[in-house]
């Protein structure tokens, strides 16, 4: 959560936590300049996503391999603009985190991820998903899928 609400925060994207698990983590809402320098986010359709943290995922070439819930999938592709967002942990837990006085690492980092097919899936219990590693989610992606 907090890699995404760094990105978010550099993107200039609020982002809104629901009070209850529908489906959906967080949604972002593009934050827009107004008059005399107030800003507001009231004029553009929130965009749901789902974050997941895992370390059992796989590198292959320029795909990242997940298997994703069936529940969490269906639910992806029940809406027609909610996006995953997948944080790639390596495996040992030591390595997740680095501190010192001069940076806070988070090792490894955040891809997302929009399902093209909004079939459900038949599975009953994971989905694989392929998610191309150009989909690394930066402040410039999630001002592309803001857009």
């Amino acid at each position: 959560m907090a890699y995404v609400y760094a990105i978010a925060a550099k993107a200039g994207i609020n982002v809104y936590m629901p009070q209850r698990d529908l489906g959906f983590d967080m949604f972002f809402s593009k934050v827009t300049k107004r008059e005399k320098g107030r800003r507001t986010d009231t004029s553009n359709t929130p965009l749901p996503c789902q974050i997941k943290a895992s370390t059992l995922w796989q590198m292959r070439e320029d795909m990242m391999i997940y298997d994703l819930e069936v529940k969490n999938y269906n639910d992806l592709v029940n809406s027609d603009t909610c996006v995953l967002i997948l944080m790639c942990l390596p495996p040992c837990s030591d390595e997740w985190l680095h501190q010192n006085e001069d940076r806070l690492q988070l090792h490894k980092c955040c891809y997302y991820w929009c399902p093209s097919d909004l079939t459900e899936t038949t599975n009953t219990e994971t989905k694989r998903i392929f998610i191309p590693r150009s989909q690394m989610f930066t402040v410039d992606a999630l001002t592309r899928l803001m857009a």
